[in-house]
């Protein structure tokens, strides 16, 4: 089969879907890998590396022509969703069931071509190989740059490194893959902590996975664990307000569950609870959802202030380490593609529940579930959308 790896053209997006040494294994398993020019050059792979490994350099229209596959890192951009066709197949982050426009959708869907969310390729557990690294990632890098922000805007260092300097208060809201990356960082710099969760029960087991058994052991009983309580909001906001005004940093990594029925968790006119110059980080980088005043932004180092409050809602955080963010996503990828490749995209998706439970769009329908009530399209299961292509 002919695989085609696109540059990103997304604001400030560096990483590349597939390293050159990923290529290679493509290449010896009997495909063509053509890549567009310099697409992995801000990650640090030059196009002589992978013309190395036995890829062919080809434009961008050429690739849309040419291609079986597509593979590549961010929703397509500008005119991209326009170049599909019928029966080719886009394997990317998608994420049109959040703040993705529909737009470029619809003219992927009207194309004929099938589209697999890396977001929502779901393994037995259940686990998403494929989102879990760059959640991950993002739980590191989030934290990082918070620090960074608190520093700049209030020029001191968050963590206790000297008797004489007070470390921050920070409140982490969930405890996921993301918040425990963000807890082992934090824990590192010695700050006074606060962690917001639904099931405090299981907080120690799930901050083991990310952060070191001696210093959980040494702090554990410095940070403070409140639980809360999906099926009483009020009560919920209540425990917020309460902490709020104690809080230099609110880092939100929580996500809206089907069951969650506010509208907002943090409301706009909580954040003058907060101290003036205190930053908040949505890492999920969900415009205006459990964050009322939460808006994303491409850009990489963009803040901005909404009632004294600093916001950082990057919705591409991984970016910012786009050499170990590539490696990681595409020794990812690779198995998925060689199934792919291996038996053809139809018989793949209908033979491995991973794909077929990421295929969002196929058939000139939408087929994943969750999407489409999301967005409220009409839904068509994902083996009844592939007869069409027979």
């Amino acid at each position: 089969m002919i695989i085609g790896l696109l540059k990103e053209i997304k604001t400030d997006e560096f990483r590349v879907a597939l390293i050159p040494e990923d290529v290679k294994k493509i290449i010896r398993n009997g495909n063509e890998l053509i890549f567009e020019l310099n697409c992995g050059e801000m990650a640090g792979y030059s196009d002589r590396e992978y013309i190395k490994a036995g890829a062919k350099p080809k434009d961008k229209d050429f690739i849309f022509r040419t291609a079986d596959i597509i593979v590549k890192l961010k929703t397509p951009q500008g005119s991209e969703p326009e170049k599909f066709s019928k029966g080719q197949v886009l394997f990317s982050y998608l994420h049109y069931d959040g703040n993705e426009s529909l737009e470029g959708a619809e003219k992927i869907r009207m194309s004929g071509a099938i589209a697999i969310a890396f977001e929502w390729v779901e393994e037995k557990g259940p686990e998403y190989p494929l989102l879990k690294p760059m959640s991950e990632l993002t739980g590191i890098i989030a934290a990082i740059k918070s620090l960074e922000i608190f520093r700049k805007k209030q020029a001191r260092i968050a963590g206790c490194f000297s008797n004489s300097i007070e470390p921050a208060t920070i409140m982490i809201i969930g405890l996921g893959t993301i918040g425990s990356n963000a807890l082992d960082v934090f824990m590192h710099q010695g700050v006074k902590l606060i962690i917001i969760d639904k099931h405090p029960d299981s907080i120690e087991d799930r901050a083991l996975k990310h952060v070191p058994k001696y210093l959980w052991g040494e702090f554990k009983d410095n940070i403070k664990i409140i639980k809360s309580d999906e099926d009483n909001v009020i009560k919920t906001k209540e425990i917020l307000r309460n902490q709020l005004p104690n809080v230099d940093i609110l880092f939100f990594s929580a996500v809206r569950r089907p069951n969650f029925r506010a509208k907002h968790l943090i409301d706009e006119d909580m954040l003058k609870l907060m101290k003036e110059n205190s930053i908040l980080v949505d890492a999920g980088a969900n415009d205006k959802d459990l964050v009322e005043s939460s808006l994303s932004s491409p850009e990489v180092d963009n803040v901005y202030n909404v009632n004294g409050v600093w916001h950082y809602a990057n919705d591409h955080i991984p970016t910012m380490a786009a050499n170990d963010a590539s490696r990681i996503i595409s020794k990812a990828v690779l198995p998925y593609l060689m199934k792919l490749s291996n038996t053809g995209p139809i018989n793949a998706i209908l033979e491995t529940p991973a794909l077929s439970k990421g295929t969002i769009i196929a058939g000139y329908n939408y087929t994943h579930e969750y999407t489409c009530k999301k967005r409220e399209v009409a839904y068509l299961p994902v083996w009844e959308a592939l007869k069409h292509y027979k």
